[in-house]
Protein backbone atom coordinates (compact mmCIF):
# COMPACT_ATOMS: atom_id res chain seq x y z
CA UNK A 1 0.00 0.00 0.00
CA UNK A 2 1.54 3.34 -0.96
CA UNK A 3 1.37 6.35 0.95
CA UNK A 4 -1.36 7.86 -0.92
CA UNK A 5 -3.74 4.69 -0.15
CA UNK A 6 -2.47 5.27 3.34
CA UNK A 7 -3.90 8.67 3.61
CA UNK A 8 -7.16 7.61 1.62
CA UNK A 9 -7.53 5.00 4.63
CA UNK A 10 -7.04 7.79 7.34
CA UNK A 11 -9.58 9.99 5.98
CA UNK A 12 -12.18 7.23 5.11
CA UNK A 13 -11.73 5.67 8.81
CA UNK A 14 -12.60 9.00 9.90
CA UNK A 15 -15.27 9.38 7.99
CA UNK A 16 -16.68 5.69 9.09
CA UNK A 17 -16.39 7.12 12.88
CA UNK A 18 -18.84 10.16 11.80
CA UNK A 19 -21.36 7.06 10.64
CA UNK A 20 -21.40 5.37 13.43
CA UNK A 21 -21.86 8.70 15.92
CA UNK A 22 -24.34 9.37 13.45
CA UNK A 23 -25.81 6.12 13.26
CA UNK A 24 -25.87 6.19 17.39
CA UNK A 25 -27.52 9.73 17.37
CA UNK A 26 -29.82 8.18 14.85
CA UNK A 27 -30.96 5.30 16.81
CA UNK A 28 -31.49 7.58 20.27
CA UNK A 29 -33.08 10.62 18.75
CA UNK A 30 -35.14 9.13 16.03
CA UNK A 31 -38.06 9.02 15.68
CA UNK A 32 -39.98 11.26 17.76
CA UNK A 33 -37.18 13.14 19.79
CA UNK A 34 -36.36 15.67 16.67
CA UNK A 35 -38.08 17.83 14.77
CA UNK A 36 -38.91 16.53 11.07
CA UNK A 37 -36.22 19.24 9.92
CA UNK A 38 -33.82 18.01 12.61
CA UNK A 39 -33.99 14.76 11.72
CA UNK A 40 -33.63 14.90 7.90
CA UNK A 41 -30.43 17.18 8.63
CA UNK A 42 -28.88 14.40 10.48
CA UNK A 43 -30.48 11.23 7.74
CA UNK A 44 -28.83 14.25 5.40
CA UNK A 45 -25.42 14.34 7.36
CA UNK A 46 -24.90 10.59 7.53
CA UNK A 47 -25.95 10.08 3.73
CA UNK A 48 -23.13 13.04 2.72
CA UNK A 49 -20.45 10.75 5.05
CA UNK A 50 -21.63 7.61 3.11
CA UNK A 51 -20.68 9.37 0.04
CA UNK A 52 -17.69 10.25 0.81
CA UNK A 53 -16.39 7.24 1.54
CA UNK A 54 -17.78 5.55 -1.26
CA UNK A 55 -15.71 8.46 -3.56
CA UNK A 56 -12.51 8.10 -1.44
CA UNK A 57 -12.79 4.51 -1.33
CA UNK A 58 -12.89 4.54 -5.30
CA UNK A 59 -10.26 6.94 -5.82
CA UNK A 60 -8.25 4.83 -3.55
CA UNK A 61 -8.89 1.53 -5.41
CA UNK A 62 -10.90 0.30 -2.50
CA UNK A 63 -13.57 -1.96 -4.57
CA UNK A 64 -14.84 -3.62 -1.03
CA UNK A 65 -15.57 -0.17 0.52
CA UNK A 66 -16.35 1.55 -2.20
CA UNK A 67 -19.31 -1.32 -2.74
CA UNK A 68 -20.40 -1.54 0.35
CA UNK A 69 -20.79 2.12 0.87
CA UNK A 70 -22.56 2.00 -2.41
CA UNK A 71 -24.99 -0.03 -1.01
CA UNK A 72 -25.55 1.80 2.31
CA UNK A 73 -25.79 5.20 0.32
CA UNK A 74 -28.77 3.35 -1.44
CA UNK A 75 -30.45 2.74 1.68
CA UNK A 76 -29.85 6.13 2.97
CA UNK A 77 -31.23 7.72 0.02
CA UNK A 78 -34.22 6.13 0.16
CA UNK A 79 -34.47 6.46 4.33
CA UNK A 80 -34.27 10.12 3.64
CA UNK A 81 -36.90 10.55 0.77
CA UNK A 82 -38.87 8.56 2.58
CA UNK A 83 -39.79 5.48 0.43
CA UNK A 84 -38.12 3.56 3.09
CA UNK A 85 -39.51 2.40 6.72
CA UNK A 86 -37.47 3.74 9.65
CA UNK A 87 -37.36 1.16 12.53
CA UNK A 88 -34.86 -0.41 14.46
CA UNK A 89 -34.00 -3.27 12.23
CA UNK A 90 -33.39 -0.97 9.45
CA UNK A 91 -30.73 0.94 12.26
CA UNK A 92 -29.58 -2.65 12.66
CA UNK A 93 -29.03 -3.27 8.89
CA UNK A 94 -27.29 0.85 8.25
CA UNK A 95 -24.77 -0.58 11.75
CA UNK A 96 -23.95 -3.71 10.29
CA UNK A 97 -22.72 -2.00 6.86
CA UNK A 98 -21.04 0.49 8.92
CA UNK A 99 -19.27 -2.41 10.76
CA UNK A 100 -18.37 -4.40 7.07
CA UNK A 101 -17.12 -0.70 6.27
CA UNK A 102 -14.92 -0.92 9.09
CA UNK A 103 -13.92 -4.19 8.78
CA UNK A 104 -13.01 -3.87 5.04
CA UNK A 105 -10.59 -0.91 5.92
CA UNK A 106 -8.95 -3.25 8.59
CA UNK A 107 -8.50 -6.03 5.55
CA UNK A 108 -7.25 -3.34 3.49
CA UNK A 109 -4.57 -1.60 5.66
CA UNK A 110 -3.42 -5.45 6.86
CA UNK A 111 -3.34 -7.30 3.28
CA UNK A 112 -6.23 -9.83 4.87
CA UNK A 113 -8.81 -11.25 2.13
CA UNK A 114 -11.99 -9.74 2.13
CA UNK A 115 -14.91 -11.86 3.52
CA UNK A 116 -17.73 -12.45 1.17
CA UNK A 117 -20.47 -9.61 1.82
CA UNK A 118 -23.27 -11.87 -0.40
CA UNK A 119 -25.54 -11.73 3.17
CA UNK A 120 -24.95 -7.92 3.76
CA UNK A 121 -25.88 -6.93 0.11
CA UNK A 122 -28.85 -8.52 0.09
CA UNK A 123 -29.95 -6.98 3.82
CA UNK A 124 -29.17 -3.83 2.30
CA UNK A 125 -31.04 -4.07 -1.35
CA UNK A 126 -34.04 -5.99 0.73
CA UNK A 127 -34.29 -2.45 2.75
CA UNK A 128 -33.47 -0.07 -0.19
CA UNK A 129 -36.47 -2.06 -1.70
CA UNK A 130 -39.05 -2.09 1.24
CA UNK A 131 -41.38 0.67 0.51
CA UNK A 132 -42.98 2.81 2.71
CA UNK A 133 -46.13 1.25 2.06
CA UNK A 134 -45.53 -2.01 3.13
CA UNK A 135 -46.76 -1.81 6.48
CA UNK A 136 -46.56 -5.14 9.25
CA UNK A 137 -49.98 -5.81 10.38
CA UNK A 138 -51.00 -3.68 13.10
CA UNK A 139 -48.73 -0.68 12.12
CA UNK A 140 -50.21 2.89 11.70
CA UNK A 141 -49.26 4.40 7.90
CA UNK A 142 -48.61 7.95 9.54
CA UNK A 143 -46.92 6.82 12.68
CA UNK A 144 -43.49 8.94 12.76
CA UNK A 145 -41.94 5.61 13.99
CA UNK A 146 -42.39 4.33 10.92
CA UNK A 147 -42.43 6.35 8.15
CA UNK A 148 -40.56 9.99 8.20
CA UNK A 149 -42.00 12.51 6.49
CA UNK A 150 -39.98 15.42 5.53
CA UNK A 151 -41.43 19.28 5.40
CA UNK A 152 -39.35 21.99 3.31
CA UNK A 153 -38.45 24.83 5.68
Amino acid sequence: MDQTQREFLIEIEELVEHLFAGLDELRSQAPGKLSPRQLRELIDRIFRNAHSVKGSAAAAGLTPVNQIAHELESVLDGLRTGKIQFDNGLIDTLSAAVDALGESLSNAASGATEPSRTALFERLRTAANTATGQLDAGMQRDSPAFRLKFQSP
